[in-house]
This record gives C-alpha cells, structure tokens and sequence, in this order.
C-alpha cells in the first residue's frame, strides 16, 4: 500500500501528550503498548500521523522515533511503503547491549561467576533433553576447534566461549542462551589471563564430560558436568 497507510481496526490508538518533555512520553506510551499488544512488523504510523495522534509537532515526534529506533523497538522505513513498525527481534543485539550495561555498572567477577554457576547446569540439563542432532554435530566441532587451539589462550577461550554460548541455544530457553551469551564477553579477559597449560587441560576435560553428557542426553549428567566445571573455576 502507497502512501499514508490507513488505519487498521485494532491498531493503537495514542493520547496527546502533556508532560514537560514530550518526546519522553511518546516513546514511554509507545513501549507500553508494543509490550502490552504488538508483534514485531506491526503498523505504528508514521511520522506525520504520529505527530498529529499525539499532538506533538514533527520535530519532537522525531526525537522520540529515533529513541525507540537506538531501543531497539521500531524499524523506520522511507519511500512509497515507508512509516514506523515494530521492529523485528534481535536477541544477539539483546545480549550485546545487556553486556555492555552490565559493564557499565561495574558488574563484579563474583557476581558473573554466581550467575554462571546457577544457570549454566540448567542450561546443560535442558540441552540434553532438547539437542537435535545439529546442535551436537556443533558441540563436537568446537569441542575439536578448542583442542586444536590448545596453547594459543585467546583463541582457546573464544572457541570455549563459544561453546558455552551454543549449549545455551541448545537448551531452547532463550532467556537462558542470552543472559549466558552476555556474561561470556565479559569473563573473556579473566579466562584468557589465567588459561595456563594445567587448566586449559582441566577445561577441555570438563567440555569433553558436558559434550559427552548432552550427546547421550543425559540430563543429570550434563547438569553434574557442567556443575562441577564451574567449581572448579570458581575454586580458581
């Protein structure tokens, strides 16, 4: 459809806006109601319509939709089929940003380690009973990738990292793979520093046990693997 799109039955309807800094309340109002009723490619208006529903001028509702584009909530598009959508899941971007906030605010090691040790076995567990084949075949290769690495600490860490994050999407908890997916970035450093010759045998030995584990889809052996990897690195 060309041009200014028509309003369909059930699409949001918005308040004019009052507070001190309107741009603030367009995008509150705004998420409020993607979170409350919408799915990701629905129809929001655009620029002008926006403006004119919330009773706001151009410029300001432009503020706003650059905001909840930078948040990750709309997808602006130009041209005849243009206008302002909902905008389609990224959940690496999710696990970007939440690592980088984490950061930011200072997140402390133990902190990091508490929540790995809590929900990496749960992870563990979940991919044993949910691994397809696929995702085994994945874990077999990065387990032979990080062997290969052996000696080389950065690479060695990342390929492990990476292991880590894809027992994660096997688990089919995506709150699960995201949150583990952006503390990983964040213990890279601190696992490279101290992966002498010892423990990166003792990590490839533990990654063998959890691998071996959710190949036989064994669920409390993969949760005890994993447990106790995490021990051990904690010990440490």
């Amino acid at each position: 459809m060309s041009g200014e799109q028509t309003k369909a039955a059930g699409s949001p309807s918005w308040g004019a806006v009052r507070s001190r800094r309107l741009s603030s309340e367009v995008v509150t109002q705004v998420m409020q109601t993607v979170l409350d009723r919408m799915a990701p490619g629905d129809w929001l208006g655009s620029e002008a319509t926006l403006a004119a529903e919330f009773g706001i001028s151009r410029v300001t509702c432009r503020e706003a939709i650059r905001e909840l584009e930078a948040k990750g909530v709309v997808e602006v598009k130009v041209g005849a089929d243009g206008g302002i959508r909902v905008a389609q899941p990224q959940p690496s971007r999710v696990a970007e940003v939440l690592a980088v906030q984490m950061h930011l605010i200072g997140i402390s090691h133990d902190e990091i380690v508490a929540v790995q040790r809590a929900l990496s076995p749960v992870a563990a567990e979940a991919a044993a009973a949910d691994a397809t084949e696929a995702d085994i075949a994945a874990m077999v290769g990065l387990l032979a990738e990080q062997e290969q690495a052996f000696g080389d600490r950065e690479r060695f860490t990342e390929v492990g990292m990476r292991l880590h994050a894809r027992i994660g999407e096997a688990s089919g908890n995506r709150i699960l793979a995201i949150v583990l997916s952006a503390l990983d970035p964040l213990e890279q450093p601190a696992f490279s520093t101290h992966a002498d010759t010892q423990r990166s045998r003792r990590v490839l030995e533990a990654h063998r046990a959890i691998v071996d584990a959710i190949a036989a889809h064994d669920g409390a052996a993969a949760r005890a693997a994993m447990t106790e990897h995490f021990e051990a690195f904690g010990a440490h």
